[in-house]
């Protein structure tokens, strides 16, 4: 057994005081390095921010997401800052690993500079920014503190919009999932529907699923709702990823049950309910019905892994025979 600590910090041993000491000039040293990288990077930063916040290639904010992406890992790291920054060490390799990847994305991104799309050139230099975020913790307090702070250092890496084409491939994909759930919708209500790729033919109306009505947006949130909630309730790693990886279908079937919503109030209402706020500012609310459809499979989990953990033994029952030494 370890002999006890000794509670006046004077009687400390010569090390535990030089590694007590140097935390406040460890700290002090990440803090000016990350303010050095918000100068250095003050620009992409402003140009992200206007690209979150303003229109993508689309011509729709689908990334509007991203600037609230910083505060939540910074909350993240603040709520569990004892045990995430309680080893702290140093990994130069790592570090200089992580710096020398950033610094290729940067010239990568400056060096191809108006011969790449914009959103790409913006990916680079966030994926930059990240690495080098990344540098500086393995450089500062190392390998532990990162493994032990891992989701909330990774959760930065949702700053970076996605490439063009990945996201113009997951809107088509969530297009035709909430046409083919709304015919199916259709059918089941009874509603004579038919459908023509993206467009749905009922009783004197015709829906077109355009790129805007895809759920992308809330898509996103919801993914990022379940990575969230799949952190703080679940402990295993792939039940975590089956609520995020549901959350995808629970968003298109949303979707679906929004436009079919829309369809048949215009249908048997008025027809204004297809122009209306409730089709325009009415997301929120079938967010709502979205969140509501996951619960349950949250729940489901993790009774799961709470009776998983149950049957397991308690940590050290394993050492019963009171002659082991401890």
């Amino acid at each position: 057994m370890r002999p006890p600590l000794p509670l006046n910090p004077a009687e400390a041993p010569p090390a535990s005081r030089a590694s007590t000491a140097a935390d406040p000039r460890r700290r002090r040293a990440l803090i000016i390095y990350f303010a050095a990288l918000l100068a250095l990077f003050a620009q992409p930063l402003r140009e992200l921010l206007a690209f979150a916040l303003g229109h993508d290639f689309c011509g729709h904010d689908f990334c509007s997401y991203i600037p609230l992406i910083p505060f939540v890992s910074i909350y993240l790291l603040w709520t569990e800052r004892r045990s995430i920054f309680a080893h702290p060490g140093r990994d130069g390799l790592a570090a200089a690993v992580f710096a020398a990847a950033g610094a290729l994305s940067a010239g990568w991104a400056l060096g191809w500079a108006g011969r790449v799309p914009y959103a790409d050139h913006l990916s680079l230099l966030a994926l930059s920014l990240v690495l080098f975020v990344f540098a500086g913790v393995f450089a500062f307090y190392g390998r532990r503190v990162f493994q032990a702070g891992l989701f909330a250092w990774l959760f930065l890496l949702l700053i970076i919009p996605f490439p063009p084409f990945l996201l113009d491939r997951s809107i088509y994909w969530l297009q035709a999932g909430s046409t083919h759930m709304c015919a199916w919708f259709f059918g089941v209500l009874g509603v004579p529907v038919f459908q023509q790729g993206f467009d749905l033919f009922i009783p004197t109306i015709t829906i077109h699923v355009a790129k805007e009505c895809s759920s992308i947006r809330s898509s996103q949130a919801l993914a990022i709702t379940a990575l969230l909630a799949g952190y703080f309730y679940l402990r295993s790693p792939w039940r975590r990823a089956v609520l995020v990886l549901v959350a995808i279908p629970f968003s298109v079937v949303k979707n679906a049950i929004r436009i079919c919503t829309l369809c048949l109030l215009a249908l048997h209402v008025n027809r204004g309910f297809l122009y209306g706020r409730l089709h325009r500012e009415g997301g929120f609310v079938f967010f709502l019905i979205a969140l509501v459809l996951l619960w349950p499979l949250l729940l489901w989990l993790r009774r799961g892994e709470r009776a998983r953990r149950g049957a397991e033994p308690p940590l050290g029952a394993a050492r019963l025979d009171p002659h082991e030494p401890v």
